[in-house]
């Protein structure tokens, strides 16, 4: 079975092809329109299509492709999920969260898990083995960070990520970066051990376009993964097909 999963953001429309658990091929594409779904879908014998979207999503392309195939869902707060989801608002949960916290149990099943999404803010979301969503936090990232800085002061500069993170800045770009870097680096150790102490064993997964960045500098033993939305969204789709 050949599915269809779309994780739509506020610049790109990303997508993932499986057959079955495996992925075929990922691609993006700047505007998603009823022609260019129809031919993804057809080009690659889609039998079911999900679409996530935090950013706009045009609603003909949904009932477009819901007029090509039978089984085509847009995620939302009313989604059936192959987990218990305990967070309180569910209406204001991002679907990309717990998609991707759903995708890591696909990758590591029967394990506490905590995912950490570095993008324009940085999530952390739990996951236990028992597969209950308890939540998480959302904080600002570290482009986010460095445009605060310049926006609501009246003298620092818009500085950039860098692969150096001075720990005494001798400048001012190096002691903004080095005060901004060092800060995420343990605000984000910090919390893995918080979540380590009360869940024992946890994996962590990180993801995201700023995963990059954290590779390699935190203290606490993590695992990259790029596609763990896509996984979610494709065990989502597929939990749903079996209903």
């Amino acid at each position: 079975m050949r599915n269809l999963v779309f994780d739509i953001g506020n610049t790109l429309a990303k997508y993932a092809v499986f057959e079955d658990d495996e992925i075929l091929f990922v691609d993006n594409i700047d505007v998603l329109d009823s022609k260019v779904c129809e031919d993804i879908i057809k080009d690659n014998d889609i039998e079911a299509v999900i679409f996530s979207a935090v950013g706009k999503l045009d609603t003909d392309v949904v009932k477009h492709a819901k007029a090509l195939l039978s089984n085509v869902i847009l995620a939302d707060s009313n989604t059936n999920l192959p987990c218990i989801n305990l967070y309180e608002t569910k209406e204001t949960l991002g679907f990309d969260r717990i998609a991707a916290c759903i995708g890591a149990a696909c990758v590591c099943p029967n394990k506490n898990l905590l995912v950490i999404d570095a993008g324009s803010a940085i999530t952390f979301d739990v996951m236990t083995a028992e597969k209950e969503y308890l939540g998480g936090l959302i904080s600002p990232g570290l482009s986010m960070r460095y445009r605060a800085l310049e926006h609501f002061t009246a003298k620092l500069p818009l500085c950039k990520i860098s692969e150096e993170t001075p720990l005494i800045g001798k400048t001012t770009i190096d002691s903004i970066v080095g005060g901004v870097q060092n800060g995420v680096i343990s605000e984000l150790d910090a919390y893995i051990c918080k979540i380590n102490a009360k869940y024992p064993d946890v994996h962590v997964f990180l993801t995201g376009g700023d995963a990059f960045f954290f590779d390699k500098k935190l203290k606490n033993g993590i695992f990259v993964n790029q596609k763990l939305l896509f996984y979610g969204l494709n065990r989502i789709l597929k939990y749903n097909a079996e209903k």
